[in-house]
């Protein structure tokens, strides 16, 4: 539910609450004076609890992001290491698997 609230001309507050589980579009008026402060006040802290998760769900995925590069850098790291061993040791890469030199030839 998305409210909004307003202050009226003469310095009152008004609050609205608009339904956002229908396809209608419309407000329904929450009243105004001293119950209608506190109606925005709750509003208010609600878009803040609101805003606040959004962020603290943002920067998760950023640090999700993040570990992602290093072990993809670790993993291509390791698969170079691995080739270089088995180079070394003589081995040779034929059509996507290792084998060993033989060595009588």
């Amino acid at each position: 539910m998305v409210r909004e609230c307003s202050t009226t001309w003469d310095g009152r507050h008004s609050t609205a609450a608009g339904d956002t589980t229908t396809p209608r579009v419309g407000s329904e008026y929450q009243g105004t004076g001293e119950l209608a402060e506190l109606t925005a006040d709750l509003i208010r802290c609600e878009q803040a609890e609101q805003r606040a998760a959004r962020e603290a769900q943002r920067q998760g995925q950023e640090a999700g992001r993040a570990t992602d590069t290093q072990i993809d850098a670790a993993g291509r790291l390791a698969r170079l290491l691995t080739e270089a061993v088995l180079l070394v040791s003589g081995y040779y890469h034929h059509h996507g698997e290792w084998r060993k030199v033989p060595r009588g030839e």
